[in-house]
């Protein structure tokens, strides 16, 4: 089966942003300022002074609002970040060989990705997940490479899917969806 695509630098904007926001680092960028916010909480709850009920109550109450509102802000500002640094990054002629035309053909024993600069064969064993989000599926060969596949190449529903039931013949994978994605 071959497969010819067109990466935009929305999509590689997307799978940055994806795979950031799905790693383990990013979850603990995220929830930093929330366990900061305990702490500070929690030392004022037990402060050496006395326990008066009503201003903890009252301390407690306007530090969940203003933590749903930092919450609120947090991730858009993270998703604003991590847009601006990934097109810094194209823009500076970095990662340019992921933009533009690709072709991605599934064979026996292992699966090629080439574009105008370079062509890769990947074995199946080499890969190591495979998600999909809305807009994209994204084929892992390692910690943070993937080869990214728009949904929009695909003629039909059924061409999806037998690029899909080729992909798990190969690999043993299922494939990973996002909350978000349709199946």
């Amino acid at each position: 089966m071959k497969i010819d695509y067109t990466v935009t630098e929305k999509d590689f904007v997307h799978f940055n942003l994806y795979h950031t926001k799905n790693s383990k680092l990013a979850k603990w960028f995220i929830l930093l300022p929330f366990l900061t916010a305990l702490v500070i909480i929690t030392r004022f709850i037990f402060r050496d002074n006395g326990f008066d009920i009503l201003h903890t109550i009252l301390f407690i109450a306007t530090s969940a609002i203003l933590m749903g509102v930092l919450f609120m802000l947090i991730n858009p500002l993270f998703d604003w970040s991590m847009k601006w640094l990934v097109k810094m990054e194209l823009k500076g002629g970095k990662h340019n060989d992921f933009i533009g035309p690709q072709t991605l053909t599934l064979h026996d024993e292992f699966l090629e990705d080439g574009n105008s600069h370079m062509t890769s064969q990947i074995k199946y064993s080499s890969i190591e997940k495979i998600c999909c989000d809305y807009d994209c599926f994204f084929i892992y060969i390692g910690a943070v490479k993937a080869i990214l596949v728009p949904l929009t190449c695909f003629t039909d529903d059924a061409q999806k899917q037998a690029f899909l039931t080729i992909l798990k013949q190969k690999t043993g994978l299922d494939v990973a969806y996002a909350k978000r994605a349709k199946k």
